[in-house]
């Protein structure tokens, strides 16, 4: 129940709990005053709180760490969708996918994204890419790897020393990583 909705049930409890309290006669001794309405609202102020604990553990999870040449870099909450869907291109299914991005050192965006195909995929495997800068002028490095090489644990998604190349420059690179989803 939200937030709400507890408050309204509260808050139509307590108005019960009084107009029968003042329309009852007093013979049997119980005034309005004698009404502890202050208990009914600490219930309605505990499922509040809960609630609101609720929410700051809310999907998005709660980031990560890349380790990309050397440098440790800290993740925002991921992106995940950790369930099969179709793929769409290359035939076959994305069986799981995951994205995160942080800052390094030198104040450029980082972007790691994980995308695992099905066997009849044309990109069959564990896909890894990394950008390092704006959106265009970034630096690009990519991997594939044999399906179940980056693990996948629950809403953890992670990889030891996951080997990845630099089209570019031909530069090779490893990263390790943890997604928290």
């Amino acid at each position: 129940m939200g937030a709400r909705t507890t408050r309204l049930v509260v808050a139509m409890g307590v108005s019960s709990v009084l107009l029968l309290a003042g329309c009852g006669d007093d013979d049997d001794g119980t005034a309005v005053d004698d009404v502890d309405v202050g208990a009914v609202e600490d219930v309605g102020a505990d499922d509040a709180e809960a609630e609101a604990e609720d929410q700051s553990a809310a999907p998005g999870g709660g980031g990560g760490m890349l380790v990309f040449g050397g440098e440790e870099i800290e993740l925002g909450p991921g992106l995940c969708f950790l369930e099969e869907q179709p793929a769409a291109a290359g035939g076959g299914s994305i069986l799981a996918t995951a994205q995160a991005q942080g800052t390094n050192a030198a104040g450029d965006e980082v972007r790691i994204d994980f995308t695992r195909y099905s066997e009849d995929s044309q990109f069959a495997g564990d896909d890894v890419s990394v950008d390092v800068g704006a959106l265009g002028e970034s630096v690009g490095y990519s991997g594939s790897e044999a399906e179940g090489t980056v693990s996948v644990d629950g809403n953890v998604v992670s990889a030891t020393d996951f080997p990845m190349i630099n089209f570019d420059d031909g530069s090779e690179i490893t990263a390790s990583f943890t997604i928290s989803c």
